[in-house]
């Protein structure tokens, strides 16, 4: 079981996978990730998207590459969902996901989710 975090894209957009006989599931945002979680467990992959929703494609695509973080405003971003994983695991003492990917086009948001990771393990 391995899990897809985008609010846009499918895994066959991203670049990093490889696997076209792995089975996906593609959650859009914070609320059915965490849905997710709780309902099936812990996937053995995950790769996560950062910018989650209108306020990161306006910020994001429109107008060029700002990255300007703490501008996605109260959106729930892949940092949140990320954190809320990490919460569950330690909460309830559960294996983490075997492996972590990345794949947002977001530097900063992407830097703060593999710092999180990094402190985790």
């Amino acid at each position: 079981m391995n899990l897809f975090l985008d609010d846009i894209r499918y895994p066959s957009e991203v670049s990093w996978i490889k696997w076209p006989d792995v089975k996906w599931f593609i959650v859009r945002n914070y609320n059915d990730f965490v849905y997710f979680i709780n309902n099936f467990g812990i996937p053995e992959i995950i790769s996560f998207d950062h910018d989650l929703g209108p306020l990161s494609i306006k910020e994001y695509g429109e107008n060029g590459l700002n990255y300007s973080y703490d501008r996605v405003g109260d959106e729930k971003t892949g940092l949140h969902c990320l954190q809320y994983l990490f919460n569950i695991i330690n909460e309830k003492h559960l294996k983490p996901p075997e492996n972590f990917y990345i794949h947002t086009v977001n530097p900063i948001g992407a830097q703060y989710m593999i710092n999180l990771i990094s402190r985790e393990f």
